[in-house]
């Protein structure tokens, strides 16, 4: 996405004018010295940030209205949830955790709400991002264990599988029992037949 930007020479002239993908601005017939760069949108949302000066020496410019935030989705054992689907409301991002349960976003300084999904699950919770800073928040989804990408369970959904496991397993046995009871009788009655 490009970022709309404004650059302002030395004889106070200014003119407006987008970065290309990877965040760079061509100004060109700018003569040795100093120009001025304010940022009025980044990634599709209104920066408007102060004068940033920049130079042929030094000609990366760095917005300090813009930090870091770290998202942490986790279970209701605290560990991080994989593959889950997180976005922050009333904005372009959107990505999805790791391994760890963490994705990260690089924001304005604003407070912004963040909705984490997995499946039909999904919570929210409210952070501030201050510029140059890192904000940390872990949001918590109802989800004990993961068998697989689809099926997730609660506790209760995990105690109930279990103890039906548990019957169903019970079951089986008494009815492989009842079988060699009953066959074992059916097969001496054939033998006692047999003798007869």
């Amino acid at each position: 996405m490009k970022e709309e930007v404004q650059v302002k020479k030395l004889d106070g002239n200014i003119f407006s004018t987008s970065s290309d993908a990877y965040g760079r601005v061509l100004a060109e017939e700018i003569p040795k010295g100093i120009l001025y760069v304010k940022v009025l949108s980044w990634k599709g949302m209104k920066l408007n940030t102060k004068w940033y000066e920049a130079s042929l020496s030094s000609s990366t410019v760095v917005v300090d209205k813009i930090g870091l935030l770290r998202v942490r989705v986790i279970g209701e054992r605290g560990q991080g949830i994989a593959g889950a689907a997180v976005y922050v409301e009333n904005t372009p991002f959107s990505g999805s955790t790791g391994e760890d349960g963490v994705v990260e976003f690089l924001l304005p300084e604003n407070s912004y709400k963040v909705k984490a999904c997995l499946g039909e699950t999904c919570d929210s919770a409210t952070v501030k991002v201050t510029g140059s800073g890192i904000a940390t928040i872990e949001v918590s989804l109802p989800v004990f264990l993961r068998i697989s990408p689809q099926v997730m369970l609660s506790f209760r959904d995990f105690l109930f599988m279990a103890i039906f496991t548990v019957v169903i397993v019970a079951a089986l046995f008494v009815i492989i029992y009842e079988y060699t009871v009953w066959r074992r009788k059916k097969m001496i009655k054939v033998m006692k037949s047999a003798e007869a």
